[in-house]
């Protein structure tokens, strides 16, 4: 526009020389010389007095020497603005009102913005005009707006970042309060992005996020926000939308990706999943919220596979960590809220009980699994005050009596807690410290734990093996005293030959280490009898006894089934009856015995003649190059087993046991015996010992096979005693 030649005239007010007018119009002229901004002064009547040169160049006013009308230069910049009429009236309304302050900014049709400000001019107290000043913020505008696009938009995409997302998602949930019109979030991610990125470069992942921020958009409705979070994550507030709302618009955006993209040339399939949140109306809405619930509806789609959406509903919500938090701790301050039951635990060589487990119950939340809580209470950091308090729960409610044990579960990461460690202080005897499967604990620092465990009387039972090769690393590292059998491996044991195969294995284990094994899940009588038949020592589950409180004894009908195992066959002891054919002294007689312990499971087997009242042990190899002889008078059990001709067993964990055989069997380095009479005729004539290094129960069947051997070494120790010759 051309600029209008104005000339500005001094219209002063007559006053004396000196006058204060005529210092503030000195002041004034100084000022309009020395300033960059645009200044206007207008008296009373709104003519113009005087305008600096920057003024001039603001508004396009080319200043000259006639006088100056000031309506004409109100109209001449009214037009140059946006808003003619609006600079107008505020002009004339400032003039109205001689005391009054204005600062605001005008908008010129060329682009460009004004600051604004106004004030009254006076003279001795007195209002004598006007100034009006003017200041060019076109360039500080643009900045602004660059700097607030680059605040609240992402550069990419040119979608709304995270920041605004915020925003305006906090101001719809405040709206969508006092409404009571529900709001819904969504949240997406590309399935995508990263093997795009990896294979066909950044650039072509860059050109995918801006086809899929263009999808959404056009897959949402006007008034709508879809938002980039960040990386491969965008978001979407939906205004006045329910849950079923919520899950169609999730869904539409879901197909929207549905359609190849171009990229680098070549057609590139890809996907999007998807979670959505509601309010569903509620007087508190918070955004914070929804964004955490969307934000575990897309977890389960991403767990379920990609291309995948997902709503939040009430299974989703099971496993929301706020909400499994407030359960929790429910369980750890309501009175009641934890049960204690007992499982018990029977040898399934006699089926005599030897222990219970304790079990934790929750009785009033069953709506979760007893592990799914343990499990969420560890993932919440409860786990280490849950599992305490079922230990001292479980050591107040049962005392083992003598013989018998408890068995406590504990879960290798809070071990070491000072929670459970309180809960396991003391004196640990009769307890058995059941570590369950967990890889996440250092094995050697779980040793170390395990080991001061041990140290106050504690026996370490380990938990599922036969699960898989980190269960069997475990058992080599943290050397258990008991060995859980894991319950896949249990269930028809008795129809599945690869199932018996490695359950001995297990039981060659536990013999060569001095473990006891049990068998978890026992269900059926066949079931019991099979593990028992392949050398099983202990049995839990419903068919021994279903966990109850007080401890229940054994199931009957298990007790009856442990006493119905196979009848021995000669078979079973191989090239014994060959050995003892071809024996001629009592020491080939005990060489055969020794040949035989392998059938047994056992590691050495001793024959002992019987000279009166004392014992001679009838080989010299292994132990002692003299001869070994012991006094009856000082071994009462075992002069009881000769006298009555009943079988023996010791085993040196067992404070029943004859202190005598106890010592020594500790003496000799081993864990348990079974000691078997030598009759002919019905008359005692010696003993058969057979060792093992572990501190193991013997099952009827192994009993059974000693009560064969013993009958066939005493024929051959008789008759090479009366003939010194081998059997014809």
């Amino acid at each position: 526009m051309p600029n209008r030649r104005w000339s500005v005239a001094r219209r002063g007010v007559p006053a004396p020389a000196g006058s204060a007018l005529v210092s503030a119009r000195s002041l004034l002229a100084a000022t309009l010389a020395s300033t960059s901004d645009g200044i206007l002064v207008v008296d009373t009547d709104g003519a113009v007095v005087a305008c600096s040169a920057a003024f001039a160049r603001l508004w396009h006013v080319e200043p000259g020497p006639d006088a100056c009308d000031g309506r004409a230069l109100l109209e001449h910049a009214a037009g140059l603005t946006t808003d003619p009429d609006a600079f107008r009236t505020t002009v004339r309304a400032v003039h109205a009102d001689p005391d009054r302050l204005l600062e605001d900014e005008v908008e010129l049709a060329d682009g460009r913005v004004l600051k604004r400000w106004s004030g009254p001019q006076h003279a001795d107290g007195v209002v004598v005009g006007r100034v009006w000043g003017f200041r060019d913020r076109t360039a500080e505008r643009r900045l602004e707006a660059e700097l607030r696009r680059m605040a609240f938009y992402d550069e990419l995409t040119g979608l709304a970042n995270r920041a605004l997302f915020m925003q305006r998602g906090r101001a719809m949930a405040d709206q969508s309060a006092a409404t009571g019109r529900p709001l819904a979030v969504a949240v997406l991610d590309l399935d995508t992005l990263k093997v795009v990125n990896d294979d066909l470069g950044h650039q072509a992942g860059d050109e995918l996020l801006r086809t899929t921020a263009t999808r959404l958009v056009g897959a949402v409705r006007p008034g709508d926000l879809v938002a980039r979070l960040g990386g491969d994550e965008f978001g979407v507030l939906l205004p006045e939308t329910g849950p079923a709302g919520a899950a169609a618009l999730l869904q539409r955006m879901c197909d929207a990706m549905g359609a190849p993209v171009l990229l680098c040339g070549r057609p590139v399939a890809t996907s999007i999943s998807g979670g959505s949140s509601a309010s569903g109306g509620t007087p508190e809405v918070d955004l914070e919220r929804l964004l955490h619930e969307a934000d575990l509806a897309i977890n389960r789609a991403k767990a379920d596979g990609r291309a995948r959406v997902r709503a939040y509903d009430e299974d989703v919500a099971r496993a929301d960590p706020r909400r499994v938090a407030a359960e929790v701790t429910s369980l750890l301050t309501s009175p009641g809220a934890l049960r204690t039951v007992f499982q018990p635990i029977c040898d399934l060589g006699t089926g005599v009980l030897v222990g219970h487990e304790a079990l934790t119950r929750f009785p009033g939340h069953a709506h979760r699994e007893v592990g799914e809580w343990f499990g969420l209470a560890r993932a919440t950091g409860h786990g280490a005050a849950l599992e305490a308090a079922a230990i001292l729960r479980a050591r107040a409610g049962h005392r083992p009596d003598d013989g018998e044990y408890l068995t406590v579960n504990v879960s290798p990461a809070v071990l070491g807690s000072p929670e459970v460690r309180r809960s396991l202080a003391g004196d640990l005897h009769g307890l058995v410290v059941e570590v369950t499967e967990d890889s996440r604990l250092d094995l050697a620092e779980l040793a170390r734990l395990l080991d001061d465990l041990r140290s106050r009387g504690a026996r370490v039972a380990m938990d599922d093996t036969g699960a898989g090769y980190d269960g069997l690393r475990r058992l080599v590292v943290l050397r258990p005293e008991v060995v859980k059998l894991d319950r896949e491996l249990v269930h028809q044991v008795h129809v599945h030959p690869e199932k018996r195969a490695m359950v001995e294995a297990m039981v060659s284990f536990c013999r060569q280490t001095g473990a006891s094994l049990c068998a978890e899940g026992i269900e059926t009588a066949q079931e019991l009898r099979t593990l028992a038949d392949l050398g099983v020592h202990l049995g839990q589950g419903w068919y021994v006894g279903r966990p109850a409180a007080p401890p229940p004894p054994v199931n009957p009908s298990a007790t009856t089934a442990c006493g119905m195992l196979p009848v021995v066959t000669t078979g079973d002891l191989g090239p014994l009856r060959a050995m003892l054919d071809r024996a001629r002294t009592p020491f080939d007689v005990a060489q055969a015995a020794r040949a035989a312990v392998g059938p047994l499971g056992a590691d050495d087997a001793v024959l002992s003649a019987l000279d009166v009242d004392t014992l001679v042990v009838v080989r010299s190899t292994g132990w002692t190059s003299q001869e070994l002889r012991y006094h009856l008078a000082d071994y009462p059990a075992t002069a009881e087993c000769l006298r009555t001709g009943q079988p023996l067993t010791v085993r040196t964990d067992d404070p029943a046991a004859d202190p005598g055989e106890v010592r020594v069997l500790r003496e000799l380095g081993y864990g348990s015996v079974v000691v078997m009479p030598l009759r002919h005729d019905d008359n005692p004539i010696g003993l058969l010992e057979v060792f093992s290094r572990a501190h193991r129960s013997w099952s009827d069947r192994e009993l059974r096979l000693c009560a064969y051997l013993a009958e066939e070494l005493a024929d051959a120790l008789d008759r090479v005693e009366r003939t010194g010759s081998p059997a014809v």
